[in-house]
């Protein structure tokens, strides 16, 4: 696996897409807004607005929720299999720079705590800096019940055959109270993005749909074919139309059953209505 190398953390049965859950922040106070009331700020972030009297920094379900286990990863050279006799990734082999979104780290400004607030949160432990690009990554809530975010890039490394990353993890985030499952994923990004099969799938059987249509239309087209300029469709549709507009302009016209005598006999339209009992070609007018 060439380098970089993408840690992901990922969280199944976790549904962060919940209106309720969505809703509950305030970027008011995550960009730090001059004149941001607090009543806006405790309605935005409801119900995780304030502990034991204090507003909560940063308050709201999604804050206050992020993951927070910590992950450790060693280089374990080809036949190791010990922590102990692997290196530590740190620096560009292990970093949380460059993980987020530009836009989205231009939304979190940090500033001190003020003594009306708290950085214990709503779930009982402590909260990371906001800038923490971790924490900017959490923010953004997934659209589903699986929820995976990059942790970490491993921007120069790789591994070779035979060589591989063990994980020292600390395992803080509690997923037992809604019966979910934790993992983490080491992956390499193609010229087209990471593994994303749902995507490439609804493409190609879009596609593969157009074609079809593309092929029926086609056939319909040489099989009922119209010469290039021809008119004779659009002039029996106006002389159609030309015919209704004369019996629809007297509005004082009624129209009569007409009976033949002889089945080969016919009536002609010209325009005008019979007058009753009225006979022509045979016909009775009643």
């Amino acid at each position: 696996m060439e380098a970089p190398l993408y840690v992901y953390y990922e969280i199944k049965r976790m549904f962060q897409n919940h209106r309720e859950y969505v809703k509950s922040v305030s970027f008011d106070q995550l960009s730090d807004v001059s004149g941001a009331s607090e009543s806006k700020i405790h309605k935005e972030c409801s119900p995780a607005s304030e502990t034991e009297g204090k507003t909560i920094y940063p308050c709201g379900l999604i804050a206050n929720s992020q993951y927070n286990d910590t992950l450790q990863g060693y280089f374990c050279e080809s036949g190791v299999s010990t922590l102990q006799s692997c290196s530590l990734m740190t620096g560009d082999n292990w970093s949380h720079q460059g993980i987020a979104w530009k836009s989205d780290l231009d939304r979190f400004n940090a500033r001190p705590l003020t003594s009306d607030e708290t950085d214990f949160g709503y779930f009982e432990y402590n909260l990371t800096n906001i800038e923490n690009e971790v924490f900017v990554v959490w923010m953004r809530p997934g659209n589903g019940g699986v929820v995976r975010k990059l942790y970490a890039i491993d921007k120069k490394k790789g591994l070779e055959k035979g060589e591989s990353i063990l994980l020292n993890i600390g395992n803080n985030f509690n997923v037992d109270s809604f019966s979910g499952t934790k993992r983490v994923v080491v992956s390499t990004m193609s010229w087209n993005g990471g593994k994303a099969p749902f995507l490439g799938i609804v493409a190609l059987s879009f596609g593969a749909i157009c074609i079809f249509l593309d092929i029926i239309l086609l056939l319909v087209m040489k099989t009922y074919k119209r010469r290039t300029g021809d008119l004779s469709y659009i002039a029996r549709k106006i002389k159609n139309e030309r015919r209704r507009s004369q019996f629809s302009a007297n509005g004082d016209m009624e129209l009569h059953e007409v009976r033949f005598s002889n089945p080969r006999d016919h009536l002609e339209i010209d325009g005008r209505m019979s007058e009753p009992n009225e006979s022509r070609n045979g016909g009775t007018v009643i």
